[in-house]
């Protein structure tokens, strides 16, 4: 496999790594890849991120997830000192995948995925909502998707 055969997306939070230190893939290896990409496949992603302050408020997005994706994976994480946020997320056809709540007792981090194919999960290619409530909160939250 070429070098250009592979994405990878990397993050390190070692503080003791040094910029001028090279960092090398070892073969077979693969610690740190999110997912390899064939040049060939579409790949679409969606980041929404807010903080807020004693903030109540309602929204909605949409995001589409093509018959054509063969994978999909989404995230929501966040913290909240006051209050409350809730994520609820919705499946194409109207039914609820997950009912997020990010509350003062803890942070959170949760992480979905699934494969579409031609026997499995045909309802999840469509329109997802996503719908995003708060009380009185005081935080933050990221909700990530990506479909490829």
């Amino acid at each position: 496999m070429g070098d250009q055969d592979v994405r990878t997306h990397l993050k390190r939070i070692d503080r003791s790594f040094r910029f001028e230190e090279p960092y090398v893939f070892t073969p077979g290896v693969e610690p740190f890849y999110f997912h390899g990409l064939d040049g060939d496949n579409e790949s679409t992603s969606w980041e929404f991120s807010r903080k807020v302050k004693e903030k109540t408020l309602k929204s909605e997005y949409t995001f589409d997830v093509e018959k054509t994706a063969n994978s999909v994976v989404m995230s929501v994480m966040g913290d909240c000192k006051a209050g409350e946020i809730r994520v609820k997320i919705v499946m194409p056809g109207g039914k609820t995948y997950s009912d997020i709540v990010i509350d003062e007792f803890g942070n959170l981090n949760w992480r979905k995925s699934f494969t579409i194919s031609d026997t499995e999960n045909q309802d999840k290619a469509g329109a997802w909502k996503f719908v995003i409530s708060s009380s009185k909160a005081t935080g933050y939250f990221k909700i990530s998707l990506q479909a490829y």
